[in-house]
C-alpha cells in the first residue's frame, strides 16, 4: 500500500465517502473548551453560535466565573470576561448572536445578579441588586421573560429585560427551573417536590402536587399549555397532560439524578444527568431509552437545535456535540499534511505529521463510526508515532489531531 497524503480537498472528499458507506450515524462527539471548570449551562442561539457557563472551582475553592463562546459549533471556544470574578453563573438566554442575558449570584453582596450584553458577550452590563440568588431565566419571545430563584422568587419582564416586576409564586421553597409553553401557561419547580403553575403569564401562581414530594425537581419543560415534564433526583421523571391537575410518574432506565430536559418537537426529547446519562424519547415522552453519551461525567445542561444537532455540557469541562461526525470535520484547520503507512493496516501503522510549524506536543484522538472515542495518544517533541490496533475491531475509524487549542487535521483509518 503506497503512502497516502491527505490534503484539504482529499480529506473533504474522504468524509463524503465515509457517509456514503452506510457508516453515517448520529452520535455525541467530544469537544475541547480548554478548561476543567464545571459547566452548568450551555445555550446555542443558532447552529453555530453558543455559550457555555461555569463556576471555576479548585476543589472547594471558588476561583471565578467561566464563560466560553463559540462561533463554529464548538470547534474552537474563546474566553469572555464579565468584568469581575465575583459572579457565580447559573443560567442564560440569548436573543441573537449579539444580545443575551445571564443570571446568578454576586458574591460580594450575596445578591442575585443579572448581566446583559448587546455585543455578543464582549462586554456585560451588571445588575447585582436582586434580593436573592437567581437560578434560571426563560424568555418566550424577544420581550417577555421570567427569572426564578431562591425563596420562591419570580420576576417578569415585558420589555426585553429593561425592567422587572416581582410576582407572587406561592412556592414554599426555592425554584430551580422555569419554563413556559406560551405567554400565559408555564411552570416553575424546585426541591422537595415543589411545582407551581400559572395560566395568566404569572399574574397568579398555584401550587401543584407532585406524586413523589420527597424528591427534588431540577428542571421543567412545557410541551404545551396542558402538557409538561419535570425531572429530578434519583431518576425522577413526572408528567402532566391536564395542566398539572394531576402528575404521573414516567419510567426511565436510570436511577441517577436527571438535571435537564428538552424537546425539539412534540415527539423528540432528551433528558441528561449524573454519570453521563442521556435518555431519549421519540414518542412524546411515553417511552424513554438510554443513548450513549460517550462520557461518565455528570451532564448538567443540554441545548438541542434539531433532532440531528445539539450540545451538552457538564463537569470537568465536558462539552459534546451531537451529529454525524465531529465538528472538526468542517476542515477548518486542515493545512497540515499527514502521512499514514500502511492504511489500511492489520496490526499497526505509522503516522507522521508534516507541519510547517513544529509543535512540542500533539494529541491524536481516534473515534469509531458511531462517534465513540476509542483511543487517545500523545506525541511529545516529535511528529511521528506508531498506532497499534490493540483490541480494535476491523472497520473504519476517524482520527483528529490537535496542537494546543487548534485542530490541525482530521482523516480516516481503516483496520482490516
Amino acid at each position: 500500500m503506497k503512502t497516502r497524503i491527505f490534503n484539504q480537498t482529499l480529506t473533504a472528499l474522504l468524509f463524503i465517502a465515509i457517509f456514503n458507506l452506510n457508516t453515517r450515524a448520529q452520535s455525541w462527539w467530544k469537544e475541547n473548551p480548554q478548561t476543567l471548570a464545571n459547566f452548568n449551562n450551555i445555550n446555542f442561539v443558532d447552529n453555530n453560535t453558543g455559550w457555555a457557563l461555569a463556576d471555576s472551582m479548585n476543589g472547594a475553592l471558588f476561583i471565578g466565573p467561566v464563560i466560553k463562546k463559540t462561533v463554529d459549533q464548538g470547534v474552537t471556544w474563546t474566553n469572555q470576561s464579565l468584568g469581575s470574578n465575583y459572579y457565580q453563573l447559573r443560567s442564560s438566554h440569548f436573543f441573537s448572536t449579539t444580545n443575551g442575558i445571564v443570571v446568578g449570584k454576586y458574591l460580594i453582596s450575596g445578591n442575585g445578579a443579572i448581566l446583559t450584553t448587546t455585543n455578543g458577550g464582549n462586554t456585560w452590563t451588571p445588575n447585582d441588586t436582586l434580593p436573592v440568588i437567581l437560578n434560571d431565566v426563560f424568555f418566550i419571545n424577544a420581550t417577555t421573560g421570567w427569572i426564578c430563584g431562591q425563596n420562591g422568587y419570580i420576576i417578569k419582564t415585558t420589555n426585553g429585560g429593561a425592567t422587572w416586576t416581582q410576582e407572587v409564586s406561592n412556592s414554599p421553597d426555592h425554584l430551580f427551573s422555569i419554563h413556559f409553553a406560551d405567554a400565559n401557561n408555564g411552570w416553575a419547580v424546585g426541591p422537595n417536590g415543589v411545582i407551581v403553575h400559572t395560566v395568566n403569564g404569572g399574574t397568579t401562581w398555584t401550587l401543584q402536587t407532585s406524586p413523589i414530594p420527597s424528591q427534588d425537581n431540577f428542571s421543567v419543560f412545557a410541551l404545551s399549555a396542558t402538557s409538561a415534564f419535570v425531572v429530578g433526583s434519583n431518576g425522577l421523571m413526572i408528567k402532566t397532560i391536564n395542566s398539572g391537575v394531576t402528575w404521573t410518574t414516567v419510567t426511565v432506565p436510570t436511577v441517577n439524578h436527571i438535571f435537564d430536559i428538552t424537546f425539539v418537537t412534540s415527539t423528540s426529547g432528551w433528558a441528561v444527568g449524573a454519570g453521563g446519562d442521556i435518555e431519549i424519547t421519540n414518542d412524546g415522552g411515553t417511552t424513554w431509552t438510554t443513548q450513549p453519551s460517550n462520557t461518565t461525567n455528570d451532564i448538567e445542561s443540554i441545548s438541542m437545535k434539531s433532532t440531528g444537532l445539539g450540545w451538552y455540557a457538564g463537569k470537568s469541562g465536558t462539552t459534546y456535540i451531537y451529529g454525524t461526525s465531529p465538528a472538526s470535520i468542517n476542515e477548518l484547520y486542515n493545512s497540515t499534511a499527514v502521512t499514514i503507512y500502511p492504511n489500511p493496516f492489520t496490526i499497526s501503522t505509522t503516522l507522521q505529521i508534516d507541519s510547517k510549524t513544529k509543535q512540542s506536543e500533539y494529541v491524536i484522538t481516534i473515534y469509531n463510526v458511531l462517534g465513540k472515542q476509542v483511543m487517545e495518544k500523545y506525541i511529545h517533541n516529535k511528529a511521528i508515532c506508531t498506532i497499534n490496533r490493540e483490541n480494535l475491531e476491523n472497520g473504519i475509524y476517524i482520527y483528529k489531531i490537535e496542537a494546543g487549542t487548534q485542530i490541525i487535521k482530521t482523516g480516516k483509518l481503516i483496520i482490516q
